[in-house]
């Protein structure tokens, strides 16, 4: 224990010490107990290492990493995570561009950690729409969404408007009944909390988490309309903390509604003008069935002719490659009328095909 706390003393106190006046053992220390049989003395190495910033040793980081492959399904509470925890907080804490291929397999226990690593250098565009498509709670689908319009990725906005669903809100009012509606943000998810605990004898590691909220200390990860943070909770050797799954955020943002403002901000338009032209909300009021159904035609003529101009837009934008575009709106129906005998029924969809130049 001695030794420990002698380490984790010299790692203190060095930073804030001129580089001349560190003992002049230091590194050669680091190295010694990183080449230890022991994973709690390579731990308090790699601590060492990142603690004082030797970046001339940040490959043996990486090389652990490596030789740690077997550990990827390793049991939360052993030494074996906290090992990998270590070398995993050491990589992020040190600024270190690590192999994609070295990260991934770590994923599946060390999800948030990997996932900060792999955005903020390592990742290749390919890669990025590859963690897209997979199962990912909706904070982290938004930071890598973040990370490809960030880079201003041609390919984005079409993933984006893949599949996006596109409606029109009809809200028919008849006698005195007057409506105003706002575009909404509904809300509404749910978190798996487990426990992390760190094997005895290891060093303080940090352990990380995505945010949609800029908690104090928390860092930028993916900037964009909705940014994306990480912040890191220090947890002594033994120790345990509460963790969620899907990170400490209480309230989400429908992910339609996220797809939406990212499309804005790659496309170029404003976020009020894109609800306006793939979720519109108009207020009809009813006079007779001839002439709803003119009404809502011109309005699904008008949101035809936005959308027309959206694509156009995109195009001369450089934000789509597409040539060809088929989109279907959907018309939604919410009847507010007082005392009407007629009964609505729902338009059919309207499909718009949009051939570019």
């Amino acid at each position: 224990m001695r030794r420990y706390l002698l380490v984790l003393s010299f790692a203190l106190i060095a930073p804030c010490l001129p580089a001349q006046t560190l003992p002049a053992d230091l590194r050669a220390r680091s190295i010694q107990l990183l080449e230890s049989s022991s994973l709690s003395d390579k731990a308090w190495g790699v601590h060492l290492i990142a603690s004082l910033s030797l970046t001339d040793l940040q490959d043996r980081v990486i090389a652990e990493l490596r030789a740690c492959q077997d550990l990827r399904d390793a049991a939360i509470d052993g030494p074996e995570y906290a090992y990998v925890q270590k070398l995993l907080d050491a990589l992020i804490q040190m600024d270190v561009t690590v192999p994609p291929d070295l990260i991934l397999p770590f994923r599946r226990g060390h999800r948030d950690e990997g996932t900060i690593l792999l955005l903020r250098k390592s990742a290749t565009e390919d890669l990025l729409f590859e963690l897209l498509d997979r199962t990912i709670n909706d904070t982290e689908w938004l930071a890598i969404a973040n990370t490809l319009v960030e880079r201003r990725s041609s390919r984005i906005l079409d993933r984006l408007l893949d599949g996006l669903p596109i409606t029109h809100s009809f809200h028919i009012v008849g006698g005195s009944v007057s409506l105003s509606f706002e575009g909404g943000r509904p809300d509404g998810s749910g978190a798996v909390i487990r426990t992390r605990r760190l094997a005895k004898g290891f060093p303080p590691t940090g352990v990380y988490a995505l945010s949609r909220f800029a908690l104090s200390p928390s860092a930028l990860l993916a900037p964009g309309p909705n940014n994306v943070y990480y912040r890191r909770t220090v947890v002594a050797g033994d120790g345990v903390i509460g963790w969620s799954e899907a990170g400490p955020d209480a309230v989400y943002t429908k992910r339609v509604d996220l797809r939406l403002q990212l499309i804005a901000a790659r496309s170029g338009y404003s976020e009020e003008l894109v609800y306006k032209v793939f979720r519109p909300s108009s207020e009809l009021s009813w006079h007779t069935p001839a002439r709803f159904d003119r009404d809502v035609s011109r309005k699904l003529d008008e949101q035809t002719a936005a959308l027309r101009d959206f694509f156009s837009h995109t195009r001369r934008f450089g934000a789509t490659t597409m040539k060809r575009f088929r989109v279907e709106i959907l018309p939604q129906l919410h009847d507010f009328r007082k005392n009407e005998a007629a009964k609505l029924l729902a338009p059919t969809p309207r499909v718009v095909e949009i051939d570019m130049p």
